[in-house]
C-alpha cells in the first residue's frame, strides 16, 4: 500500500500496536511534546505497571513512575534524563530494577522521525539479567 493509500495509517498504526504487544523488548513511544503514546506489555512487565496506565501522561511523570522500580532511582532519572528528539539512536544506561524482581535492563532511545522532522522518541528496555549472570560466573 502506498502511503496515499486511506487505509496507510491504519496499517501502519495496528502494526505498530502489534509489536508493541508482542516483542521481547519494553518499548515506549513519547511524542515531541514529551507525553506517552503507547508502552508495550513488556515494558509493563519489567517495571512492574500497568502500561496503559502510562499512556498520556508526560515523559516526567513515566520516567519517575519507572523510577521507582530502580535500584538507584536518582541515577535512572538523571541517566534518562536528556530529550533531545533529533539525537542518533544510543544505549543511555544499564538498570538494577528491585521490583516486581530483580533485573537488569538496558534503557535506549531512538530517534521518530519523518523526512527529516522529528516526531518524538522511543525507548527499548531490553532484559539483560542473564547476559551479566553469566559474563559474571
Amino acid at each position: 500500500m502506498p502511503p496515499e493509500d486511506p487505509e496507510w495509517s491504519p496499517f501502519l498504526e495496528c502494526t505498530f500496536l502489534s509489536v508493541l504487544e508482542s516483542a521481547d523488548e519494553g518499548i515506549i513511544a513519547f511524542d515531541r511534546d514529551g507525553r506517552c503514546r503507547m508502552i508495550g506489555r513488556r515494558a509493563g512487565e519489567l517495571f512492574g505497571i500497568e502500561p496503559a496506565a502510562l499512556v498520556g501522561q508526560t515523559r516526567v511523570e513515566v520516567l519517575r513512575t519507572l523510577a521507582a522500580s530502580c535500584e538507584e532511582p536518582e541515577a535512572f532519572l538523571h541517566a534518562v534524563a536528556a530529550n533531545d528528539l533529533l539525537e542518533p539512536p544510543k544505549i543511555v544506561a544499564e538498570v538494577d530494577l528491585r521490583r516486581p524482581r530483580p533485573r537488569t535492563v538496558v534503557w535506549a532511545t531512538f530517534p521518530i522521525l519523518n523526512e527529516g522532522t522529528a516526531w518524538g522518541r522511543l525507548a527499548l528496555v531490553r532484559d539483560v539479567t542473564r547476559e551479566r549472570s553469566a559474563e559474571r560466573a
